[in-house]
Formats: C-alpha cells, structure tokens, sequence
C-alpha cells in the first residue's frame, strides 16, 4: 500500500530517508545539494510517497523568485509504477486548493520519462535553458 504523507516539524527526518534511498535519481534531482533539509520548512507544501515504510518518493510546492517551483524524485526502484503520476496529481491538486495560477519546473532534457510525465499532467516547455536544462510550466486555471 502506497502512503502519502505531508511533512511537518515532527517528520522531517522522512526527507533524510528518501535521499539515503535515492540513489541515482539524485543524478537529476539536484535540490538538496545545494540546499539543507530545514529548507522543506519554507515551502507551500511538501510529501513524501512511502510504500512499506519505506520512502520511495519526494515532492514539494516552493515559492521562490515570484514563481512556485514543483520538485519530485521517486527512488529508481519505483519508477515506471505510476507513483510519480500519483505524486504530480497530489502536488497540482494542492497548488489548485492554494489558488496557484502556474506552476513551474525544470528537467534535464536527457530525462525523457520525467518530461513524459509533467506533459502528461499538462506541463509544456516554456523556455529552452541550456543543453541540460529545460523549464516547463503548468497553467492550473
């Protein structure tokens, strides 16, 4: 059985479980390595996908720069089970509850079935960053 579970103060070492299974999904999810744990305080909202008591999944609404950042990882191991679609749904259904108008994120381009997915959920490519990177974004209106 799959669990969604929103963090708060009392559960934050869930983010520390996740990255000690990540693995290679850390290859192309990159946000903690520029940013300590206590970082989750100040976002809009943030999950974690356990399956098991195990942490598969991560996944956070953030404001930063005048736009809300949408950000998942699911470990290698759950990928391709449609847990990822399970946390996008979760993550789109909260920015519609808080009145989010867009949300934004970017994938590396070599990340086909990340790019799959988030146009899948209605996310296209908005802006060409570079040869790694690409932002899309999602009108929730």
């Amino acid at each position: 059985m799959v669990e969604l579970v929103k963090l708060n103060i009392e559960n934050i070492d869930l983010v520390n479980q996740f990255l000690k299974n990540a693995g290679s999904s850390l290859q192309t999810f990159r946000y903690f390595q520029k940013r300590n744990i206590d970082s989750v305080h100040n976002h809009l909202v943030t999950y974690v996908l356990k399956e098991r008591d195990q942490v598969i999944g991560y996944g956070h609404l953030e404001n930063e720069d005048n736009r809300v950042w949408l950000g998942i990882s699911l470990i290698e191991s759950a990928k391709g089970k449609g847990f990822g679609l399970f946390m996008m749904n979760s993550l789109v259904e909260s920015a519609k509850k808080m009145q989010i108008p867009t949300l934004y994120l970017s994938v590396d381009k070599i990340n086909f079935a990340a790019i799959n997915l988030y146009k899948k959920v209605g996310f296209w490519e908005s802006e060409d960053l570079n040869e790694h990177v690409l932002m899309m974004e999602m009108k929730i209106v």
